[in-house]
């Protein structure tokens, strides 16, 4: 009984062990962000989420009730949920990562505080 026992609790942790490596590593980009002027949300983030995020992430849209990010106000309520899941996990957009120039400007955006202008 005691060595099922032991069989079994060994087995657990070598599952979650496996499970775990097997995560994406969630690295910030190494970008200097003062060679990307402007990493504000009207000048360079809108775009991004416009083209993006908005598609899902509207009124009516399939991802609505993980949030709406058709305003500035929206996008400042779910910003650090977008930075994780686009520019860390890179497991946004559902079509593929964003290019790297993209992700550098999210991520210098973030830098700069999330500014709006």
């Amino acid at each position: 009984m005691k060595k099922s026992l032991l069989f079994a609790a060994l087995l657990m942790v070598s599952v979650f062990v496996s499970l775990n490596s097997c995560k994406k590593e969630e690295e910030a980009p190494d970008v200097d962000c003062s060679t990307i002027s402007g990493a504000t949300y009207n000048a360079k983030v809108k775009p991004i989420i416009d083209t993006y995020c908005v598609g899902c992430h509207s009124a009516g849209g399939e991802a609505e009730s993980e949030g709406v990010y058709t305003t500035f106000a929206d996008v400042s309520t779910h910003k650090n949920h977008i930075y994780d899941e686009a520019v860390l996990e890179k497991a946004m957009p559902p079509t593929g990562a964003l290019p790297d120039s993209l992700i550098n400007i999210l991520h210098c955006w973030k830098e700069a505080g999330f500014p709006q202008n």
